[in-house]
């Protein structure tokens, strides 16, 4: 039965005394309601005597509430057949609604419980009052809310409030309260809709659970404690409402009042909890009465003072410890092309002037004596590799060693000639690396821009990388720039060399691709391991030096071979790689001709005819032609003829 099929006025629960639910049509006539409106039911424990009629009777804390059925909520049914038998085997039953889009309600649970009165919730919720309703025995109320799909249970939604739906469930009328008292039908209209303020609750994110301190408010208030408890529960409020002033307010004002505090206690309290500037602090610490509160505030502040003039001070440290440098160069292209007195090179064609330049080398290349031939001609001026321009530097050089003994190193310095006195050796093989501690990095550059380095030489990366892995482009990158900002910004160095070792393949540098971007300039050094040959080169803006052979020469010096010695390598490789080629074919097959050489082995005829030649002349091959054409044979020659020692070494190129 529903009120929309009757034409009198909606119908209410006046009738459903205490005294009236032993009569078995009243009794009947509450269910029905429900089971009228096609909702989904199911028997919970009943009261009898005040106690639970499970097995923990008077011990059970949810006594009247919890599901007879085995699977509780899940086995609820709208089935009239199912509800008659279950009535039949649980006469004595409570009676609960499973909530949710089985039964199209929701419902809004008013409860009145340790100070804190729901009703007062109620009133934020703004829902219509008077469509359908029931009175909870404990003093509450069910507001019954027409179904929509998306909301979640909430317990509690607001101080005294919980909300259900999909999943929850309510005691419905006429069951019966542990406090002796039934569930009654209020009112009888249809659910209401859900009014925006409610929608705007239930869509909130949700929140941290509440600490013990905001749990414990549900539990009666001592006298003694009653600011306290608000100042708290204000916090609660505060964090539940995202600071809804007004509506924390209207709860306090009920709260207070509820439990014996004075409008003007209320008030001073309300306006002190709201100075707080954490609302956690309301929640997690326990406050004795507003005048804490004020003196909390005084310690903050006081407290918030020390730390600004810490921090204030620490950047005026930093500003007044700042090493000096030079300001913006801002000047148009023809004042900065009349700059006469500024080179755009440090060493002609292979350095710019105030570049970054990695150095990779090959293991045992012999890449410290090369930096140290580097050293020499920057603080002399002479020629670098014996060949190359330098613009010397006016102050001194330093290399942060981290791989060679300081005493071999000096050793090798001296002998390769580089000024004792303009050279700054900084030590560091099993010493602590700088670039890993703060403090070390500061001492080490102050020293050295106290000494005047121009050009700063890092041997090697791999050693002075202070990082966890060399293969992260972010951990490499991140050094780089500490590197940048030691070497220029602390020292005032204008030249930065940093070495590192190559990779399996020679050229490359082991680790992060982040290392071979950072450069200027990369110079190259390698070494034939078969020969011994070892060889140079460099890349980079506007640095660019093919492959070249280096010359290895007493007193620890490099050259580079000059133009013309490349050249003459360059065509006694070509020529020695042809003669073994053609050497090879005669053997493979004898009495082959001029034409058929060519054909196998490929290139510039004239270098190949030449290769022929000088084969024949130094009595490798024979040519045993007539007129018609040659035809090539190998000479079987004896071991040591003509400084060959053996008949299968490669012929020496003879110049004709």
């Amino acid at each position: 039965m529903t009120t929309s099929e009757n034409d009198e006025a909606p119908r209410t629960a006046e009738g459903l005394t205490k005294g009236e639910q032993a009569d078995s049509d009243v009794f009947d006539y509450a269910l029905e309601i429900a089971v009228a409106r096609g909702w989904k039911l199911f028997p919970c424990h009943s009261i009898t005597r005040g106690e639970c009629t499970c097995s923990k009777g008077a011990d059970c804390p949810h006594a009247g509430k919890h599901p007879r059925t085995l699977n509780g909520v899940k086995d609820a049914s709208a089935d009239q057949e199912t509800i008659a038998m279950w009535r039949e085997i649980y006469p004595d039953a409570n009676w609960a609604l499973a909530c949710g889009a089985g039964s199209g309600v929701m419902v809004v649970d008013v409860d009145r419980r340790g100070g804190i009165d729901g009703f007062d919730s109620l009133d934020l919720l703004a829902l219509e009052r008077g469509g359908l309703e029931a009175l909870t025995g404990g003093g509450g109320l069910h507001v019954f809310v027409a179904y929509e799909a998306g909301f979640k249970n909430h317990n509690p939604l607001l101080p005294g409030i919980d909300f259900k739906t999909d999943g929850g469930y309510v005691i419905l009328p006429p069951s019966r309260h542990k406090s002796g008292s039934s569930y009654q039908w209020h009112t009888l209209n249809e659910p209401v809709s859900v009014s925006p303020e409610l929608r705007g609750y239930l869509t909130r994110p949700k929140e941290p659970a509440l600490s013990r301190q905001g749990a414990s408010l549900m539990d009666p208030v001592p006298e003694g404690g009653r600011n306290d408890a608000l100042i708290r529960n204000l916090g609660i409020w505060r964090r539940k409402l995202d600071d809804d002033r007004p509506a924390v307010e209207h709860l306090a004002w009920g709260w207070g009042r509820s439990v014996g505090l004075d409008d003007q206690e209320i008030a001073r309290t309300i306006e002190s909890a709201w100075r707080l500037p954490h609302v956690d602090l309301a929640i997690s610490w326990p406050l004795a009465s507003p005048e804490e509160v004020d003196q909390f505030e005084r310690m903050v502040g006081e407290r918030l003072i020390r730390h600004r003039v810490e921090r204030e001070a620490k950047q005026r440290f930093e500003i007044e410890s700042r090493p000096e440098a030079p300001g913006f160069d801002v000047a148009t292209l023809g004042e900065v092309l009349a700059r006469a007195d500024e080179s755009a090179w440090r060493i002609d064609r292979l350095m710019p002037a105030d570049a970054s330049t990695l150095v990779v080398a090959q293991h045992k290349t012999g890449k410290t004596t090369l930096m140290l031939n580097l050293v020499r001609s920057l603080l002399t001026g002479s020629a670098f590799l014996g060949e190359l321009d330098v613009d010397p530097v006016e102050q001194k050089v330093a290399m942060l060693n981290h791989e060679v003994s300081g005493g071999q190193i000096a050793q090798w310095a001296d002998e390769a000639g580089v000024p004792h006195d303009r050279f700054l050796l900084v030590n560091l093989r099993d010493r602590r690396n700088p670039f890993a501690h703060a403090d070390d990095r500061a001492a080490l550059a102050a020293h050295l821009r106290d000494a005047g380095v121009e050009t700063l030489i890092v041997d090697p990366f791999g050693r002075a990388f202070s990082g966890q892995n060399q293969d992260s482009a972010s951990e490499v990158g991140a050094w780089l720039a500490t590197l940048d900002e030691f070497a220029r910004a602390d020292v005032g160095a204008r030249d930065v060399i940093l070495t590192a070792h190559a990779g399996w393949e020679g050229e490359r540098t082991r680790g992060s691709t982040a290392l071979n971007d950072w450069p200027d300039a990369i110079w190259t050094m390698t070494k034939n391991e078969r020969s011994g040959e070892r060889h140079f080169k460099a890349d980079g803006r506007d640095v660019s030096l093919d492959k070249s052979p280096l010359e290895w020469h007493e007193g620890r010096q490099l050259k580079l071979l000059d133009a013309d010695a490349r050249r003459s390598q360059a065509v006694f490789v070509t020529q020695t790689r042809m003669q073994q080629e053609i050497l090879a074919v005669v053997k493979e097959s004898p009495g082959c001709s001029r034409r058929g050489i060519e054909k196998c082995v490929g290139g510039n005829s004239a270098q190949l005819r030449q290769a022929i030649d000088s084969l024949v002349k130094l009595g490798w091959i024979e040519d045993k032609g007539t007129k018609a054409g040659s035809q090539f044979f190998a000479v079987d020659r004896p071991t040591g003829s003509e400084g060959i020692t053996t008949p299968t070494d490669p012929p020496k190129m003879m110049y004709g």
